[in-house]
């Protein structure tokens, strides 16, 4: 049996020894190491496979690795967004670039893809459409989570816990247009419509004449990153919403795919 520092039972260890154990099993995965299993993760990292097995859960819970069919383990699509966002040039960085080309070609409207740092939201790529259209956006493409007009905003704080939810919506709302939403238990009945259809929807409440629709992008149970587009307000019918919507649920899917896929090596 492998022995472990003193301190190191689970219950007892420090956030600082959870956090270099964590990190210390996320440093095993690398170009000649792109699935490993537990076994070999507690070998190379000299954690026992109980350890291990605890630690990946919550790593797999957040998204940072997925579990691949054979039954070990590789990166997920959390980490891929997080060094998307700091424009690492990674195969995962090079998918979400292909699929927003593709989006913003297909919906021939505008793409935002934005992913979740704490308790803001970094809308990491805007790309416009071949169309003369542009739209109006926050002078800073960072957000914070409070902000319900904006749809990546609405489906990270949908998917929250309630703990987090309630504190953040404590925060006082600017209303920008007429349309904007203030009320807090509006905002709330709004997240759980959001969380129940997996989609939300911004109509004209940061800017008059700008819309947007947005769909996760998930790993597992939580979003990862939220991928939208911004419409203007003549184009966002709801006879138009539909394919809108089928455009962006298309992309997400795809992604989630293809990372899965890169993670397992295929």
């Amino acid at each position: 049996m492998k022995s472990e520092k003193p301190g190191a039972a689970d219950g007892g260890s420090s956030p600082i020894q959870s956090l270099s154990r964590g990190l210390a099993i996320l440093s095993q995965f690398n170009a000649d190491n792109r699935n490993l299993s537990l076994t070999e993760l507690s070998r190379l990292t000299g954690l026992h496979r109980a350890t291990v097995y605890r630690f990946v859960k919550t790593l797999e819970n957040e998204g940072y690795l997925v579990s691949t069919e054979s039954g070990s383990y590789a990166i997920g699509p959390a980490w891929a967004m997080q060094l998307y966002s700091l424009g690492s040039e990674t195969v995962f960085a090079e998918i979400l670039r292909h699929d927003i080309r593709a989006l913003a070609g297909s919906s021939l409207e505008t793409v935002a893809l934005g992913v979740r740092q704490g308790e803001n939201v970094n809308v990491v790529h805007t790309l416009p459409p071949g169309r003369s259209f542009v739209p109006t956006l926050p002078s800073s493409r960072i957000t914070s989570l409070y902000v319900t007009w904006n749809v990546h905003s609405q489906l990270f704080l949908a998917y929250a816990s309630e703990e987090a939810k309630r504190k953040i919506l404590d925060v006082k709302q600017t209303r920008f247009t007429e349309h904007t939403l203030v009320d807090r238990e509006k905002a709330l009945a709004r997240l759980e419509r959001v969380r129940s259809e997996a989609v939300a929807y911004d109509r004209e409440e940061f800017h008059v004449g700008t819309c947007a629709v947005g769909v996760p992008i998930m790993a597992k149970t939580r979003p990862v990153a939220v991928i939208a587009l911004i419409v203007p307000v003549e184009r966002f019918t709801e006879d138009a919403l539909p394919g809108f919507i089928a455009h962006l649920r298309a992309a997400a899917a795809g992604i989630e795919k293809r990372f899965k896929q890169v993670g397992e090596g295929r």
